[in-house]
């Protein structure tokens, strides 16, 4: 039995490259699907669309959502509020993102004591991850540029220990076990 599937085996192979279009059509169309489905599956997730309820309306308010926008990463496309309203626009479908800012935002980055808090529509796996990732790094990269600018002000140079001045919540809706998060 071995024998026979072994003798079919050979043959097959000796036909294929005999024929020099069916090796390139067995050779290319992997790579080419290969090449489809890797474009065509792409787990990168920019602009993400996101609604802000700037409650502090000051330019460290101002500041953060800047950076949160002009990371590519989010799109804001309305200004609510609260974060009832927020909340409601992610109901709703029309945003996948929030950014909840409380008042006095811009005293307590000074103060260093400063939170922001991105709301993240959890059924959608792929977009809850990287809104969560991205909102995370900027927030970071948002406070260490923060720090910085304090600590030039105060003309201490780099011999001043701080905490970062800005600390980010996220909270997933809509996934509350965070499955495949």
């Amino acid at each position: 039995m071995l024998r026979r599937i072994w003798a079919v085996i050979q043959k097959e192979f000796i036909q294929t490259f005999r024929d020099r279009r069916t090796l390139m059509i067995q050779l290319a169309m992997p790579m080419i699907q290969l090449f489809l489905y890797g474009y065509a599956i792409s787990m990168s997730v920019d602009h993400i669309p996101a609604v802000v309820a700037d409650q502090s309306l000051d330019a460290a308010s101002q500041s953060y959502v800047d950076a949160m926008t002009t990371s590519g990463y989010f799109d804001v496309i309305a200004y609510l509020p609260g974060q009832a309203e927020v909340v409601q626009a992610i109901d709703k479908g029309q945003a996948l993102a929030g950014i909840v800012i409380p008042p006095g935002f811009g005293a307590r980055v000074e103060r260093g004591e400063a939170q922001a808090l991105l709301l993240v529509d959890g059924s959608d796996i792929f977009t809850s991850q990287s809104a969560y990732n991205a909102a995370s790094s900027i927030a970071q990269a948002h406070a260490t540029g923060v720090l910085m600018a304090k600590v030039a002000r105060s003309g201490q140079g780099g011999a001043v220990q701080s905490i970062l001045p800005l600390d980010t919540r996220v909270r997933i809706l809509y996934n509350p076990n965070l499955d495949d998060l």
